[in-house]
């Protein structure tokens, strides 16, 4: 096999072994939240939050099923509509990878973020950031 150019999807499913559409792209899910106006005022807008994730998508070549948006959802719990639909369309295996913008995104809980990258790294899935910290990896880890 050559392996001088291989997309990020294809790389996952051969080191991996994870389900990747026909086309070898990765299936990502976007996820966005925004609490109140004042985040959104301070550059955390939905609509700042969705234009990066759809750059992030295109630069690494990933395949969008959707972006997914919980408005005026605090961060403290994981009871969120937007997030929990999010979650079951990753565990029933609709895409392989979980996109935010900042890992605060998903919640402002340092436990609970550990828990939920442990879970979904049981699953094979990646959760992907736009700032570019690497969860999956341990330095990734460590920042967290």
């Amino acid at each position: 096999m050559n392996l001088s150019y291989v997309t990020f999807g294809a790389f996952l499913a051969l080191i991996f072994g994870m389900k990747v559409e026909k086309n070898g792209k990765t299936r990502a899910i976007g996820y966005c939240r925004c609490s109140t106006d004042k985040q959104a005022d301070k550059g955390l807008s939905l609509e700042v939050q969705q234009a990066k994730l759809a750059a992030y998508v295109e630069l690494y070549d990933l395949e969008f099923i959707e972006i997914i948006i919980d408005a005026g959802e605090s961060g403290k719990s994981l009871a969120r509509p937007g997030l929990q639909k999010a979650l079951a369309m990753l565990k029933s295996g609709k895409a392989e990878a979980l996109v935010v913008v900042k890992l605060d995104r998903l919640t402002r809980s340092v436990p609970l973020l550990c828990r939920m990258v442990r879970v979904l790294k049981c699953l094979i899935i990646s959760i992907l950031c736009t700032k570019g910290c690497l969860v999956d990896r341990q330095i990734g880890r460590l920042m967290i």
